[in-house]
């Protein structure tokens, strides 16, 4: 693709990744720049050691979330004991039924339970994935991979209660509908799977393709972070106390911050763009709930007047954006 670009006489090659293309884009440029696979998840023989990935001039990250693998879980039923039997359901995290006695405004320990849960039933699946793709091996017939059903796959304790990373979207409302309907219609996210493309996608432990794991491993390359509000096609423009500024060329980073309500990352992807190689840390409470719009995780969002290569060349000069006295709300569309 590169090669073919510059042969064509583009001189710089931008990598443009949106929702899940957001962490296939940085899974691709961290291991062009530093080859590593030899199999799939599922133990397949594909060696990228080998493949020539040719790396980008620069990344954009858009309206995109961690991964496919991290979205679903973060969506996953938690309710659901039996993969066979959807109807079999612990009460206690069935924030659907109106008979769970936990209901929203939830807990930080009731969500720490929730997605703790969520987490150990993508485990599960991972792990009878494994065994089948075990068993059909040791058989040796012509039989190599087997298709499955994940039930209730819409789930999210974000969508009933916006107090969690809140960024103005609707309650009681996910990209879909009515996550209560969405969650076992069959349209559901992840709703059909095999073997392989559940360990390659949705595995949470052994997908390649986890943004933040693939973004420390992208050194020499600036990434652009762009998010969208949710139907309001506006950004809000703190001031801020990161340490990266609207551009750091040092570290190759630079953001355009605009806030989600149809993903399912409104404050995550921010904290997982940050260098943590470099020793940045991310903001406090980006992982959870932030404090107001988004000013406990803000930076000063102005990447259109800044100097990274994603935005106007390699060779132009560092323009720092100036300071907000108080926060301003912008049309991007009008820019």
């Amino acid at each position: 693709m590169g090669q073919d670009a510059r042969a064509r006489g583009y001189e710089k090659v931008i990598l443009v990744g949106w929702s899940g293309g957001g962490s296939l884009s940085l899974f691709y440029q961290a291991e062009a720049e530093a080859q590593s696979i030899t199999a799939t998840p599922a133990g397949d023989a594909v060696d990228l050691t080998q493949a020539g990935l040719e790396p980008a001039d620069g990344v954009i990250f858009i309206a995109a979330h961690l991964s496919r693998a991290e979205t679903l879980t973060e969506w996953l039923d938690p309710s659901v004991t039996d993969e066979l039997d959807p109807d079999r359901r612990e009460l206690a995290f069935d924030i659907y039924d109106n008979a769970c006695l936990h209901q929203p405004p939830y807990t930080d320990e009731f969500v720490q339970r929730f997605r703790a849960a969520q987490i150990a039933r993508n485990r599960k699946i991972t792990e009878c994935c494994r065994e089948r793709l075990d068993t059909l091996r040791r058989r040796g017939t012509s039989e190599v991979e087997r298709c499955f059903v994940v039930h209730r796959t819409m789930c999210d304790v974000r969508w009933l209660d916006p107090s969690i990373d809140p960024n103005g979207r609707r309650p009681g409302w996910c990209y879909l509908g009515d996550p209560r309907a969405v969650n076992t219609s069959p349209a559901g996210l992840g709703r059909y799977s095999s073997l392989r493309s559940w360990l390659s996608q949705w595995s949470y432990d052994l997908s390649n393709a986890k943004g933040p794991k693939n973004t420390a491993r992208i050194r020499r390359t600036p990434v652009l972070q762009v998010e969208k509000s949710g139907g309001r096609r506006r950004a809000r423009l703190p001031q801020s106390d990161d340490p990266l500024g609207p551009c750091d060329r040092r570290q190759g980073i630079c953001w355009v911050r605009r806030r989600d309500a149809l993903l399912s990352e409104p404050t995550r992807p921010v904290a997982a763009m940050y260098r943590r190689s470099a020793g940045l840390e991310p903001p406090q409470g980006a992982d959870r709930r932030v404090n107001g719009s988004n000013a406990a995780y803000g930076s000063r969002y102005a990447a259109q007047r800044s100097g990274c290569i994603a935005c106007t060349g390699a060779d132009a000069p560092m323009r720092e954006a100036p300071v907000q006295n108080g926060p301003e709300t912008v049309d991007l569309d009008r820019r």
